[in-house]
């Protein structure tokens, strides 16, 4: 034996790497370095002769390299300590770091109280009701044919008729159960999507108009000894103290109602909190 390959054992090999495989068979071909042998040097000779050759051709290469990348190295040091000289270039330099200001929004308070909330959920109850009044027609019609099945003779042809319609029925039924469900979980997921991305629409214009830089979500729930459940999550908060006078909650839902009432063409009136002066609009987007 000539002793073991620095290559690593099986575990460490992880096949080639993604960059290998993208570019494979892109660069120039790969350099084959001759190999001296003999009839009588064979084994381990031959590949301490290789071994030698590869690592007197790696060396001369990265000799060449590193005396045609010293003048380069010189020349990026002269600009380098040029432009220090001159104060630097305006486009180059960082850009100052915008000092962080935070302000809390109880999420939950806004989903109680902003009113599309709740229209956007009784809207979501009537469709429901709707898919259910119609699976109910199937159940009646499976109830109907099943009683007069009953009054036939199990071994008469129209017992095994209704026999194979209530079959195809209640195959029918199931599968109009499951796509209602399918149905009513893709439209609550789009209105609870819409709805939040107007909230965070609204967050973001009075964070903004108010001068904050971050927003964060806390719980103004009261804390109360007698539901652990309630304990416990507030002890997982990530947010354990937020002063109150950044909250933005109630102009938050005071906003988005004013704006929901405006579109809705009814009066623009708070459900409840500060109320907004008389004219009052949200603060502009991007403002």
């Amino acid at each position: 034996m000539c002793g073991r390959m620095g290559f690593g054992t099986r575990q460490d090999y992880r096949g080639p790497s993604f960059s290998h495989r993208l570019f494979a068979g892109t660069g120039p071909p790969l350099m084959h370095v001759g190999v001296v042998s003999t009839a009588r040097k064979q084994g381990c000779d031959v590949m301490r002769i290789r071994r030698y050759l590869i690592v007197s051709v790696f060396l001369g290469m990265a000799t060449a390299a590193s005396a045609q990348q010293q003048p380069q190295d010189r020349g990026v040091q002269r600009t380098a300590g040029g432009t220090a000289a001159n104060g630097g270039s305006a486009s180059n330099a960082p850009a100052p770091a915008i000092a962080p200001v935070f302000g809390s929004i109880d999420m939950d308070a806004v989903f109680k109280n902003y009113e599309k909330v709740k229209a956007t959920s009784d809207e979501m109850q009537a469709k429901a009701l709707a898919k259910q009044q119609e699976l109910q027609k199937l159940v009646a019609d499976m109830k109907a044919a099943s009683e007069k099945q009953a009054s036939l003779a199990q071994q008469s042809p129209e017992f095994k008729k209704f026999d194979q319609q209530l079959t195809q029925m209640k195959i029918q039924a199931q599968a109009a159960q499951e796509q209602a469900q399918k149905e009513l979980a893709q439209m609550e997921a789009e209105a609870l999507a819409g709805l939040y991305r107007e909230i965070q629409s609204m967050v973001a214009r009075v964070a903004t108009w108010r001068g904050m830089t971050y927003v964060v979500k806390v719980s103004n729930e009261p804390l109360t000894a007698s539901d652990p459940n309630a304990v416990m999550a507030a002890m997982s908060r990530t947010v354990v103290y937020a002063d109150p006078r950044n909250d933005i909650t109630q102009q938050v839902v005071q906003y988005l109602n004013v704006e929901y009432r405006k579109a809705a063409g009814a009066s623009a009136k708070p459900a409840g909190g500060a109320a907004p002066a008389a004219g009052a609009t949200a603060p502009a987007r991007g403002n």
